[in-house]
């Protein structure tokens, strides 16, 4: 059976995001159950010649479990994230499958994305007076 799952036991209404950890606790062996998932879709704060980043530790630390966890990994982040290098990295640019955000990014992390093979996705906007 396939269905979506969201990970995370914080709401932040701020950040529009899930905030906890990416394990369940099981009273088996008194392990935590291997989660695999097929794509993770996982915003990110900052995009950088780096990796990705974000500003929150906790945040950090469920981001990279799930990049970890799924066969593939596409990273949202609009245009406002791009070039900016935040407090945590959570993984290196070719630990995604897939890049999506709303404009072209800088040619230089561009180049860099492709070179790593990471799919850049990205949809103009049109501008509205």
């Amino acid at each position: 059976m396939r269905g979506l799952y969201v990970f995370g036991g914080d709401v932040s209404l701020v950040a529009q995001a899930t905030i906890g950890p990416v394990a369940f606790p099981v009273t088996l062996g008194g392990r935590d159950m291997d989660i695999r998932c097929d794509l993770a879709l996982v915003t990110v704060g900052g995009v950088s010649g780096d990796g990705y980043s974000t500003g929150n530790l906790a945040e950090a630390s469920m981001m990279r479990s799930m990049v970890e966890r799924a066969s593939r990994v596409a990273i949202l982040a609009d245009s406002s994230k791009l070039d900016r290098r935040l407090f945590v990295q959570i993984a290196e640019l070719g630990a995604a499958d897939y890049f999506v955000t709303d404009r072209e990014p800088p040619a230089e992390l561009l180049a860099a994305m492709r070179h790593e093979g990471v799919e850049v996705l990205w949809e103009p906007v049109e501008e509205t007076a």
